[in-house]
This record gives structure tokens, sequence and C-alpha cells, in this order.
């Protein structure tokens, strides 16, 4: 007869056994020590400069800062710049917004288009650059000036159209004398002064205009000028004052 097996077997507890390798919680024999204790253990690091929290810490959006941390975001914040701010933004808003308008001829005059959705990479090149010229002071200043010269740099790009416009204007004209038989008259230095600043006057209010001119084509106009609406949001949007909310100090090991 075969022996009956038996209804409750001993507990195996494998105590005799080896630990498994394939368990990635069980740490090496050979890292473990007890001479030193570990100091750093279960205390609270910097979000921002990854050191370890001794003594106080701060809340910024739910991550935890050190002190140095948190008065240094402070102190950023605190900064509103003066002129010497000021002017550093607007030449690097400048030369952005000149970019800008170069980029927009570029495509005008190269793929014959008039591509809107280039408004939007213009307002974040101008807001970009009026931070980095103000050494990252931000406010409604910062907020006008970049708006201001995003707009410039959008309006600015109808120039060489009206400009080329103008002179095809000017051939035909001379073109249709001469087969008339008429002569040129003589301009004076005068007039012709006269004649440039006009001629400029009426190029600026046609420039700071031409964005609406898009209206006439119906739908498509519309969508344009809403694209550059997103532009200008753009830059104001990136030269905001950035109001992040520091909530502290508390002490470390107290729970919050």
């Amino acid at each position: 007869m075969f022996p009956r097996e038996n209804p409750n077997p001993p507990i195996q507890l494998g105590l005799n056994q080896g630990a498994s390798s394939d368990n990635p919680d069980v740490p090496a024999a050979e890292s473990l020590q007890f001479r030193k204790a570990e100091t750093n253990v279960g205390k609270e690091s910097c979000a921002f400069c990854k050191k370890p929290i001794d003594d106080t810490y701060y809340h910024i959006r739910t991550r935890v800062a050190c002190a140095k941390c948190a008065q240094s975001l402070a102190a950023s914040k605190a900064r509103r710049g003066g002129a010497q701010e000021f002017i550093a933004a607007s030449l690097f808003g400048f030369g952005a917004a000149l970019a800008g308008s170069a980029l927009f001829a570029v495509v005008a005059y190269v793929a014959h288009l008039r591509l809107g959705l280039l408004a939007i990479v213009v307002g974040f090149m101008v807001g970009k650059a009026v931070v980095y010229g103000s050494s990252g002071c931000r406010g409604l200043r910062f907020q006008i000036l970049a708006v201001a010269l995003t707009y410039f740099s959008i309006c600015s790009s109808y120039v060489p159209l009206f400009v080329a416009a103008a002179r095809e204007h000017r051939v035909a004209k001379i073109a249709a004398s001469r087969s008339a038989g008429e002569t040129p008259g003589t301009v004076t230095p005068a007039a012709s002064a006269a004649g440039l600043a006009i001629a400029l006057a009426l190029l600026t209010g046609l420039s700071l205009a031409a964005p609406f001119f898009e209206l006439a084509d119906g739908l498509g106009g519309i969508i344009g000028l809403v694209i550059v609406f997103i532009g200008l949001r753009q830059a104001w949007h990136y030269t905001r004052a950035i109001d992040i909310p520091i909530l502290g100090p508390y002490t470390a090991g107290s729970v919050v």
C-alpha cells in the first residue's frame, strides 16, 4: 500500500536557503553597514537645488524649497527694473522685432504668401528678447513694450509690399507720360523733401493699418486678424509679472 499523504504538511520556512537574487527590494549584504549613521534618511530635499533641508523650508506651488531658493525667488519677484533695464529691453526687443519683420518679408517675397501664424512666432521672439534684455524683469511696462514692438514688427513687414507697389505705380506713370509725349518737370530740393516726408507719413499710416486691410478678404481676413491678436497676446503673456505664492516658513520634520 502506498503511504497516505499527510493532510497537514509541515510549513517550510526556508531559513536554510539563500536570499533570492531576483528580489529588487532586498539589498545586497555587502551594501549594509552598521558603523556610521545615515543622518539624511527621511530628510526632505529642495526641489530646486536638490540639497537636503535641515531647518526650515517653504512651499512653492506644492514643491518644497529651501530658505535660500525661496529668498532668491522672492528677490526676483520684487525686481521691477529701472531705466537701464528698460532701455536694454527696448534694444533687444527692437532687434527681435526687426528680425521678425525680415522673416515676414522673406516669406512674402519667396513664397508669395503671408503666413499669419508667423505673428505668434514674432510675439514669442519679442517677448523673450524683452525679458532677456531686462535681465528677467517683468511687469506692465515691459508688457506694453513687447506688444508695441510685436505690432511694429507685423506692420513693418508690409512696407516692402507698399514700396514695391508705389514703385510699379511710378514706373507706369512715367511710361504713360512718355508715351503721351510729356516731359517730366523739374523737382526742386524743397519739393523733393516735402514729398519724401509726405510719403513717409503715408507709408507709416498705411503700415499701421495694414493688418486691418485683411478684413477685405472676408473670413480669411478675420482669421488673420485673430492670429495677429494671438501673437500680441503671446508677447503680453510672456512678459507678465509672475505671481508665485511662497508659503512658509515651516519647520523641518513638521507635518503640513
